[in-house]
């Protein structure tokens, strides 16, 4: 009767081990779709409706100037500028549901900066030149606070009495200013030759939102003079200089 028993347990080990497997579910595959230039968690949220994981990766701290390798520290906090690049590009192919995208950031643009307030800026005349005034230097500093953002008409005016000369042309003279800046960023205008009558006691005033700068001087040059002196219909705008290293300009941001 032993065999027997050993018989009908193995018969049912037999039986409990021969049953077959149900086949694996295949893995479900999504497309990635195009997230740079973005806002980071636009990007984020448009794949995690696919399916995916953005995740941060990358941040460059640094924006290119030109086509060179020149490049200056980000106007603003690295990493909060739009996605740039993406581990897995569009079109790829599918991969896995719930894969993981790391995402890279820089530079915030300056449309996402807000408006410089005008208790920030300081601007500082300069005609240049001699008695003769070859030309007017505008320069206005960001001296203080967070990144922003400059968008409106820098104006330069030569005044007397308060009021802008009308012997001059185009006076007072306009250039439209549309840049970010960085705490002790610059931005230059440069006005050629205003002209010369021989007028002592002129005040040059520039203005930009609600902020004013001025200095005394004079207009004056060769008697044989001929032409209506004019400031210059176009102003060269100077390139922006960083007066701090990268940390520095972190520390300002966080001031």
């Amino acid at each position: 009767m032993r065999w027997l028993g050993a018989l009908v347990i193995g018969a049912v080990v037999v039986v409990g081990c021969g049953g077959s497997e149900s086949p694996s579910e295949p893995r479900k595959t999504v497309a990635v779709p195009n997230v740079v230039g973005m806002p980071r968690q636009r990007a984020k949220t448009v794949l995690s409706a696919r399916g995916l994981k953005g995740r941060e990766g990358w941040v460059d701290p640094y924006v290119r100037v030109n086509l060179n390798t020149e490049s200056r520290p980000c106007v603003g906090i690295p990493g909060d500028g739009p996605v740039s690049d993406q581990s897995v590009t569009h079109g790829a192919g599918p991969v896995n549901a719930g894969a993981v995208i790391s995402l890279r950031t820089g530079c915030p643009t300056g449309s996402s900066l807000p408006r410089c307030p005008d208790g920030e800026l300081e601007l500082h005349v300069s005609p240049l030149g001699g008695t003769g005034i070859e030309w007017v230097s505008v320069r206005l500093d960001h001296v203080a606070g967070p990144p922003c953002r400059i968008d409106g008409d820098l104006s330069l005016s030569i005044e007397k009495n308060g009021r802008p000369l009308p012997v001059f042309r185009n006076n007072p003279a306009t250039v439209h200013l549309s840049s970010s800046m960085g705490v002790g960023e610059e931005l230059t205008a440069t006005w050629d030759r205003p002209g010369c009558l021989g007028i002592n006691h002129v005040t040059y005033v520039a203005r930009v939102q609600a902020v004013v700068g001025s200095t005394h001087g004079q207009v004056g040059c060769a008697a044989n003079q001929q032409t209506q002196p004019a400031l210059a219909e176009d102003a060269k705008l100077g390139f922006r200089t960083y007066r701090w290293k990268y940390n520095d300009a972190l520390s300002g941001i966080r001031r």
